[in-house]
């Protein structure tokens, strides 16, 4: 009996099947979408050094880097959703996961460039975790605030999800890839 309660529990405090799939299309479009501009960029130079075979192996490594990393993203942002009270992610979920989420890759996106002549010290580091807090907790009000916000980015959401039915095959071929390859 008390499993049961406990797995209601649990139940009530999990996002739907539809809202994680339109925020893990957000995080599919925000990982595979930059690693995409990186790959293009080395493509042809790849062209020079690698054989077709190497380069289709390179990118299946790629893919399912990519494939475990937006698992693991969405998978803390689950874990949080269960830890936290239901009022505070689960009732908004992919408004505030979203918002979190690119919070988070634009200070990683100012983070590297801003490190990218230098190792990072703490002054960047503060300024990473302040600028990051700022603009979630900035996000998050604007989101309860205007009604707007809340529609475009479930908007979004929705509307990425045919991205996963790109990414998820290529993902599972690369894995596929990379296991024969590794076996």
């Amino acid at each position: 009996m008390n499993n049961v309660r406990f797995l209601v529990g649990v139940r009530e405090k999990f996002p739907s099947i539809h809202e994680i799939a339109s925020l893990y299309s957000i995080i599919v479009f925000i990982a595979y979408g930059w690693t995409s501009v990186a790959v293009f960029w080395k493509l042809h130079s790849w062209s020079y050094i690698l054989s077709p075979g190497e380069i289709v192996v390179t990118l299946a490594f790629i893919v399912t880097a990519r494939l475990l990393k937006s698992v693991v993203v969405l998978l803390i942002f689950l874990f949080v959703s269960l830890v936290l009270p239901a009022n505070w992610i689960r009732n908004k979920f992919v408004v505030r996961c979203s918002m979190i989420l690119c919070s988070f890759t634009l200070w990683v996106v100012i983070f590297t460039m801003s490190t990218s002549t230098h190792l990072p010290d703490l002054g960047d580091i503060l300024i990473f975790l302040a600028g990051f807090s700022l603009t979630s907790v900035f996000g998050l009000l604007l989101s309860e605030r205007k009604s707007h916000v809340r529609r475009f980015l479930n908007l979004v959401g929705d509307q990425l999800i045919i991205f996963l039915y790109v990414s998820l095959p290529l993902s599972l071929v690369g894995v596929l890839i990379v296991i024969l390859r590794i076996v």
